[in-house]
C-alpha cells in the first residue's frame, strides 16, 4: 500500500488563550472524572466521540471512535489524534475548532483517511464541552456518511448532539441560580425524552425528601414519602444509569434514572418516568443523556454547598456581613499593601449604645432587626474598597484602606455615626440610635491585626466612658 500522509485532524486548532490555564485543566480533568463516574455516558455510544482540550490535543475517545479511526486508546495517549483529514480541508476545521472552543456548536462534512489510508466521508459536528461555566474542551463526534442505516444513526446521533448542546448551554450559565438551572435540566430532560415529570431527590433518616420536581407528578419539590420500596431506593444502589421501560408503579409506564454523587458520596437521585406507554422505548442514548444530566446536577449541586460552606465559614449569619474570620484577612491584605505603598489605614469599632434597652423591652429578634437595619446602612455609607463587619453582639468594625489624612477618616466616622443616628422604623416603631466609635491607625498604634482591633476597642470604650455617642482616635495611656 503506498504511503498516506496523514496530518493531525486539528492541527494548533486553538492557540492558546487566558482560559487555557491550571483552572482550565482542572475543569477538564472534572470532565473526565464525570465520563468516570458514567462511563455509559460516554464510552457505551454507539456513535464515534472524541474529547479535545481547547489546544485541540488528544485528551479521550469512546470505543466507536476509536474502531472507526482504526487505533488503540494507548497509540493516541499523550499525542495528536491519529485521525487524519485531506490537505484541503485543514484551514476549514482549524477554523471550525477555534469557533466551537469559543462557545459555538460546528457541523461540517469532510473527508477523513483512517488507519487503512482510505478516504472516509465524516460529518463532524464539534461542541463546546462545559464545566460550571467554563469551556474546558471541545466533544467531536463523527459519523460516516452513507446509506439509510447510516442516516437513520445520524439522525440519532444528531438528536444526541442537539441534546448535548442545550446541556453545554445551560451548563455554560453559572449566574442562573442553583434551583433555577436543575428545574431547566429537569425540564429538558422531560421534553428529550416525552417524560411527563421528573424530580431530584434525597434521603433523610428513613424518608425520601424531594428537592426538585418538574411536571404534573403528586410527589413535586417539597414532598416526602418513606425509603423503603421506593424509586430513590432502587436507584441509590444502582451504579450508573438505570432505565426501565414497565415497572409495577401506579401510574407509572416507565422510568430512566441515576444516583447524584458529590465529592464521592451518594447523595440523592435524578428520576424521569414515563406516565404512558411510548411508542419508542428508552434507549442507551437516554440513558447516557440522562446519566449527563445527572453529571451537570451534581455540578451545581456541588457548587451550592461549597458556596453555603464559604458563606457559613466568612460571613455573618444575622446580617449577612463579612464576619471576624473574613476580616482578619482584609486586615492582612490591608498591612501588606500598606507596607509594599509606605501607606495608612484606619480600623474603625463601633458599639450601639443602651442596645441591651432594645433587646430587653423590645425582644431579641427585634434587636436583630435593628442590627440588619444598621448594617444595611454602613454598607450604604462605607466606600466600596472599606470593608463592614460584624464582629458579634452590637459590635461592628470597618476596615478603612488608602486615606491620605486623619481629615479622610474623620469624615467617614461621622457620616457613619449621622447614618445611625437617623431615625428608623422598623414593625410600626421608630428607634433612634447612637454610636460610640474608637479608630486605630496602621502603622503608629499597631502592625498586627490584633493590636489594631485592641487599640480602636480601647478608644471605644473610653468614649463610653466619657458618656457615649461620640468617636475618638486611640492614644497610647500616659
Amino acid at each position: 500500500m503506498p504511503s498516506v500522509e496523514r496530518p493531525d485532524l486539528f492541527p494548533h486548532a486553538a492557540a492558546a488563550r487566558p482560559g487555557d490555564s491550571s483552572e482550565t485543566q482542572s475543569l477538564l480533568r472534572e470532565l473526565i472524572a464525570a465520563h468516570d463516574r458514567f462511563p455509559a455516558s460516554f464510552d457505551a455510544l454507539r456513535a464515534g466521540l472524541v474529547l479535545y482540550d481547547r489546544s485541540g490535543n488528544f485528551v479521550r475517545a469512546n470505543r466507536a471512535a476509536l474502531a472507526f479511526l482504526g487505533v488503540g486508546a494507548d497509540e493516541l495517549r499523550g499525542r495528536r489524534s491519529r485521525a487524519r483529514i485531506e490537505r484541503s480541508a485543514r484551514e476549514r476545521m482549524r477554523t471550525a475548532f477555534a469557533r466551537a472552543a469559543a462557545g459555538e456548536t460546528v457541523e461540517g462534512t469532510t473527508a477523513v483517511l483512517v488507519s487503512t489510508g482510505e478516504a472516509v466521508q465524516v460529518r463532524v459536528t464539534l461542541v463546546p464541552a462545559a464545566v460550571d461555566g467554563t469551556i474546558a474542551g471541545v466533544y467531536a463526534s463523527l459519523e460516516p456518511v452513507a446509506g439509510d442505516a447510516e442516516r437513520r444513526l445520524e439522525a440519532a446521533l444528531r438528536e444526541q448532539t442537539e441534546r448535548m448542546r442545550e446541556l453545554s448551554v445551560l451548563a455554560a450559565a453559572p449566574e442562573r441560580g442553583a434551583e433555577e438551572q436543575i428545574v431547566t435540566a429537569l425540564e429538558l430532560a422531560c421534553k428529550r425524552l416525552h417524560c411527563d415529570c421528573g424530580f431530584v431527590a434525597t434521603t433523610r433518616a428513613d424518608a425520601v425528601a424531594y428537592l426538585y420536581g418538574v411536571g404534573a407528578w403528586s410527589r413535586a419539590a417539597g414532598a416526602t414519602e418513606p425509603l423503603a420500596g421506593s424509586l430513590h431506593a432502587f436507584l441509590l444502589d444502582r451504579g450508573g444509569a438505570a432505565v426501565f421501560d414497565t415497572c409495577d408503579i401506579a401510574g407509572v409506564s416507565g422510568f430512566v434514572g441515576t444516583p447524584i454523587d458529590i465529592d464521592g458520596q451518594r447523595i440523592g437521585t435524578l428520576c424521569l418516568l414515563r406516565s404512558r406507554a411510548q411508542a419508542q422505548p428508552f434507549s442507551e442514548a437516554d440513558r447516557d443523556f440522562v446519566g449527563l444530566v445527572g453529571t451537570l446536577v451534581s455540578s451545581v449541586l456541588e457548587r451550592k454547598q461549597r458556596h453555603r460552606a464559604e458563606t457559613l465559614a466568612f460571613y455573618d449569619p444575622l446580617t449577612g456581613l463579612p464576619n471576624r474570620t473574613l476580616l482578619g484577612d482584609r486586615m492582612e491584605q490591608a498591612i501588606a499593601s500598606a507596607r509594599r505603598q509606605a501607606s495608612i489605614f484606619a480600623l474603625h469599632f463601633y458599639d450601639l449604645d443602651n442596645f441591651k434597652t432594645i433587646n430587653d423591652e423590645h425582644g431579641h429578634l427585634r434587636g436583630d432587626d435593628v442590627l440588619r437595619a444598621l448594617a444595611r446602612r454602613f454598607e450604604r455609607i462605607a466606600r466600596h474598597e472599606d470593608t463592614v463587619a460584624r464582629i458579634g453582639g452590637d459590635e461592628f468594625v470597618v476596615l478603612q484602606p488608602g486615606v491620605h489624612s486623619r481629615d479622610d477618616i474623620e469624615k467617614l466616622a461621622r457620616r457613619l455615626q449621622d447614618g445611625a443616628a437617623e431615625p428608623l422604623e422598623i414593625g410600626g416603631s421608630i428607634y433612634r440610635l447612637t454610636i460610640s466609635g474608637g479608630i486605630a491607625l496602621f502603622p503608629q498604634d499597631g502592625a498586627e491585626p490584633d493590636a489594631l482591633l485592641h487599640c480602636a476597642d480601647s478608644a471605644m470604650y473610653r468614649v463610653k466612658q466619657r458618656g457615649r455617642n461620640d468617636i475618638s482616635f486611640f492614644t497610647p495611656p500616659s
